[in-house]
């Protein structure tokens, strides 16, 4: 997945999904990088590095183990020793491109995911220092052991705007498995009967989900026109891409969808 990022104010941003954009300051890209890699072996890449802005910048790389940041579990391995990023100070022109390499350095003994933040810090000035932060995941080639489930799901249709009338997905998913999961995949919309299919939609906006932990989101289809009545919606997702391997969960929910204004006439 690749996106660009521009960042104005002093913040840190981790990104999973998504871009923030402001009218100055640095772009990075990919914003999210995930390596599957053989133990022993080494995999290397590029980050794009463009100055948004007006004025010259310095930025500087610095890596953040980031397991130990968001739920305190420190890895037996210090992050500058599998992950670095040269060079790790530039100065960019303003419009100036420059490309960084990253070398991935997987340890020989190598079973539990690893996760680093790298952050970008840059200052147009001596007064205002900024830092942004794109993800990094490294796991082990074939140490995966892949279990997840989709805990709840809802539908909900919403016509309220009937220029702009939305379906409305409410999805939680629990992953028991040993590395991160991103799901992608599909929501088909049948008949109450399931005899024929009405719709099938992309869902491929799922957020990443660490080892252990759930998340629920709402995922909306805007624009989509639904003739009134009851539906059944199933949600399948495959979380098991990343690995190479066809892991499936899925869930079906009722949708009933009533045009209450038409019947009140």
């Amino acid at each position: 997945m690749k996106s660009s990022l521009r960042i104005q104010s002093l913040t840190v941003l981790s990104l999973v999904l998504f871009s923030q954009i402001a009218f100055a300051g640095i772009s990075v890209e990919p914003t999210v990088t995930e390596k599957v890699i053989e133990p022993g072996k080494n995999e290397e890449g590029i980050y794009i590095l463009t100055n948004m802005g007006e004025k010259k910048v310095d930025v500087s790389v610095e890596l953040e183990d980031w397991m130990a940041r968001l739920h305190g579990l420190k890895d037996d391995i210090d992050v500058n020793e599998w992950l670095s990023v040269n060079p790790n100070k530039v100065t960019l022109e303003p419009g100036q491109k420059v490309e960084l390499k990253y070398l991935a350095k997987a340890p020989v003994k190598f079973t539990n995911e690893k996760v680093a933040q790298v952050f970008f810090t840059f200052s147009e000035n001596e007064t205002l220092t900024q830092r942004l932060g794109v993800i990094f995941y490294m796991s082990a080639k074939g140490a995966h052991k892949l279990k997840a489930e989709i805990a709840q799901l809802s539908a909900s249709y919403d016509s309220s705007d009937p220029n702009k009338p939305r379906l409305i997905l409410f999805i939680e998913i629990r992953n028991d498995s040993n590395f991160h999961i991103r799901p992608l995949g599909s929501l088909t919309l049948w008949d109450a009967d399931k005899k024929f299919a009405f719709k099938t939609l992309i869902l491929d906006r799922v957020p990443g989900i660490y080892p252990g932990k759930s998340s629920s989101f709402n995922y909306i289809f805007p624009y989509e026109k639904i003739p009134t009545g009851s539906y059944k919606v199933k949600v399948a997702l495959n979380y098991g891409q990343m690995y190479a391997e066809n892991a499936v969960m899925e869930k079906t929910t009722d949708l009933v969808w009533e045009n209450t204004k038409k019947d009140s006439k």
